[in-house]
């Protein structure tokens, strides 16, 4: 018995050092978002799963900056700052809605395809029927998506990609790449 006390201290001691480390918390998207200036990389626009890609080159790169108070900031390659507007994260963290300066109407929500501590990815996502209602000219999209078009022969294809007639367009993902500073 008397063993068997000397045991069970030891035993307590023994339970209590196994007892694991708490993990430091995972940042939220805010927080990753905020936690470091963004300058512009490369951009991606894939059209029926093929992606094409155009580097931002380093002399005409923006640098943005989404403040804890709501605030977007852009830095140009030449050092001017200026008000790009505000920001707020929706539906969950995966939109992100940029409100330009000087204007009380939010712009269309922008997907979050990553968000890491290192890399920000964000743009928009069409489906077949949204590609051809608005190259018909009936949606509000079909302005940027014709631009998005009219821009792919800046974009850099895989050797081999099949030139793809406007009408034969499934999908089409437009993505603006960055890395944190």
């Amino acid at each position: 018995m008397k063993n068997l006390l000397l045991l069970l201290p030891a035993a307590l001691l023994l339970v209590s050092s196994c007892k694991k480390d708490d993990a430091p918390p995972t940042p939220s998207a805010s927080e990753r978002l905020t936690a470091v200036s963004w300058k512009e990389s490369t951009q991606s626009l894939t059209l029926n799963g093929v992606e094409g890609t155009r580097s931002v080159a380093p002399t005409s790169a923006n640098t943005y900056r989404f403040g804890a108070d709501g605030r977007l900031t852009s830095t140009s390659a030449s050092g001017t700052t200026s008000n790009v507007g505000t920001w707020a994260l929706a539906n969950n963290d995966t939109q992100l809605i940029i409100t330009p300066a000087g204007s009380t109407q939010p712009g269309e929500p922008l997907q979050i395809f990553t968000l890491t501590a290192s890399n920000l990815s964000y743009g928009s996502s069409y489906n077949q029927a949204q590609i051809q209602q608005a190259l018909g000219g009936g949606s509000g999209t079909s302005g940027l998506i014709t631009l998005l078009l009219l821009s792919a022969g800046n974009f850099t294809f895989p050797a081999g990609t099949p030139t793809i007639n406007a009408a034969q367009l499934t999908s089409l993902q437009s993505k603006s790449n960055l890395v944190a500073q």
